[in-house]
């Protein structure tokens, strides 16, 4: 016979999965996440151990759920915002950082653990991180294309482009979180012209090239 779970049971799962999560975001802000028992978060979480493993196998299952379930959902609306817009490269420049900015206003603890996880979590965070962050980098590609025109069949341009753009917009996140709210203002801006920097640098090398390689046919 199956016992099938009731909405009841069901709702205290997704209660107790949500409690471990924030109790885990709030430790590793603290702490840093690889130095994080699983006793620590299921007593920040107020639940007992046991209880735990009827969620997750360890603190790296967690981490990871982490990243599919929170982080994902947070990068996918950074991508929707840049994908819709369609201005110039200043515009488009304050869009990806004001989106991760504002990202950061509303859930800092979740951007800490998505940025220093990036750079130190375990391989297979690292990875987790790296294929929620595909679409993102396909919606700048095409953004790209857009603004680069002929230019934009240069994959090389195009790609160091966005390597540049992604490591700023992050590492600039990252610094913001270590800086009083009342100066992030100033630091959005650096940040936006770094990106709008990249994207006239890349629009110029392509326009060199384009200038310069006989186009298909000539």
């Amino acid at each position: 016979m199956v016992i099938r779970a009731t909405p009841e049971k069901k709702e205290e799962r997704e209660r107790v999965r949500l409690a471990l999560f924030r109790a885990t975001l709030h430790l590793a802000a603290a702490h840093g996440f690889p130095s994080l028992s699983l006793r620590e978060v299921a007593r920040e979480a107020l639940i007992a151990p046991t209880s735990f493993y009827r969620h997750f196998e360890d603190m790296e299952e967690l981490g990871l759920a982490l990243v599919e379930e929170k982080v994902g959902p947070l990068v996918q609306e950074w991508t929707k915002r840049m994908q819709a817009t369609a201005s110039d490269q200043a515009h488009r420049a304050k869009v990806i950082v004001g989106a991760i900015l504002v990202s950061l206003q509303e859930d800092p603890e979740l951007l800490h653990f998505l940025f220093a996880q990036r750079v130190a979590g375990s391989p297979r965070l690292r990875a987790a991180i790296e294929a929620i962050f595909k679409p993102f980098r396909e919606g700048l590609e095409e953004v790209l294309e857009r603004e680069l025109g002929d230019g934009g069949r240069a994959p090389d341009i195009v790609g160091a482009a966005i390597a540049a753009i992604v490591s700023i917009a992050l590492d600039g996140g990252f610094r913001a979180l270590e800086v009083p709210p009342r100066a992030r203002t100033e630091l959005r801006a650096q940040i936006t012209d770094q990106v709008r920097m990249i994207m006239l640098g890349a629009k110029s090398l392509a326009a060199e090239g384009s200038a310069t390689c006989p186009r298909r046919g000539d």
